[in-house]
């Protein structure tokens, strides 16, 4: 009987160990996916600002029907980067938006 009990101290010192050792795999693993979200909630967030300008629908649209959908593609992946270096040069550097 003494045996037995050690086999089951044993095993579930084992069992204690690997639930120990995928905890932390899940939150290494979560913080992945929470990473992952933050890029995806600033996705949406920028499709719901610009959603609510109707002339930049509007703008983008005809910008689409004058030059074509590649290169209006190319233009605004351009302006996308024009906008960030010059977003990053006006904001105060220190400065966190709240």
């Amino acid at each position: 009987m003494i045996d037995r009990e050690r086999q089951l101290a044993a095993r579930r010192a084992e069992l204690l160990a690997r639930s120990e050792a995928l905890r932390a795999d899940i939150g290494a693993r979560s913080q992945e996916l929470v990473k992952g979200w933050h890029g995806a909630e600033r996705l949406v967030a920028s499709a719901r600002e610009i959603a609510n300008r109707p002339v930049l629908i509007a703008g983008a649209a005809a910008l689409v029907l004058l030059v074509g959908p590649r290169r209006a593609l190319r233009l605004a992946g351009r302006a996308v980067v024009v906008l960030g270096l010059v977003k990053r040069l006006i904001t105060p550097r220190g400065y966190v938006k709240p």
